[in-house]
């Protein structure tokens, strides 16, 4: 695929990031309803055309990462007609973090003993610091909750130990990702964060691109 078909998806891609944004800063509700749902298939057709070369296992775990994110981005347009679809959103992103975090054991490791339990002290004490604060407005999702958490500080984790200094992506791709998901949870068990659609969408956008940067850097190195 020449350079000027990749530079195509991810012109796309942006252009679509910009009018979901606006959608949400705005609340054209009718705009998101087209725009949000494109997003993740116009990164795994930048993806895919960008590492068409590689045969890199990473490859199929990245797309159906990104193949589950985009069902949690259409199911949880309707979480407000049916508690259901928030259930169904969260599994969804579950089994998208799920296949990054076999996706990051493929790279190989760039960080020393001692920074790798800083970064594995530091996820954890994040995510149980959120979790407490969560707690009171949790009710029945408690358990759901908890389980998304472990295995979002997880794909955290593997995310920023596997990185590099030259492609550091993946690390601020899975920082964003938490910093989205912290915000949704937040937004929806604990308080009522301003602008909370942009900020959310905002992260994610920036997240799922980075990561497929990143991931992209790495298999495709110049």
């Amino acid at each position: 695929m020449s350079k000027v078909k990749i530079n195509y998806w991810l012109l796309l891609f942006a252009i679509d990031s910009m009018l979901e944004l606006a959608s949400q800063l705005f609340n054209w509700n009718f705009l998101s309803l087209f725009s949000k749902p494109l997003l993740m298939p116009l990164l795994i057709g930048y993806f895919v055309s960008a590492s068409r070369a590689n045969r890199s296992p990473l490859k199929k775990f990245v797309v159906l990462a990104l193949v589950f994110s985009w069902v949690g981005d259409a199911v949880l347009m309707f979480q407000n007609i049916n508690g259901m679809y928030f259930i169904i959103g969260l599994v969804a992103f579950l089994l998208a973090h799920v296949m990054y975090i076999v996706g990051f054991t493929k790279l190989k490791n760039s960080t020393t003993k001692v920074e790798r339990l800083a970064i594995i002290v530091f996820f954890l004490a994040y995510s149980a610091t959120l979790v407490i604060f969560l707690w009171p407005g949790l009710g029945n999702m408690k358990a759901p909750v908890m389980l998304y958490a472990l295995v979002l500080t997880i794909m955290g984790v593997l995310g920023v130990i596997k990185s590099t200094t030259n492609h550091p992506y993946i690390t601020f791709g899975v920082l964003f990702f938490v910093a989205s998901d912290s915000i949704l949870a937040l937004n929806k068990f604990l308080i009522d964060v301003p602008f909370n659609g942009m900020l959310i969408m905002g992260t994610y956008i920036a997240a799922q691109w980075l990561i497929v940067a990143g991931v992209s850097k790495r298999i495709n190195p110049a």
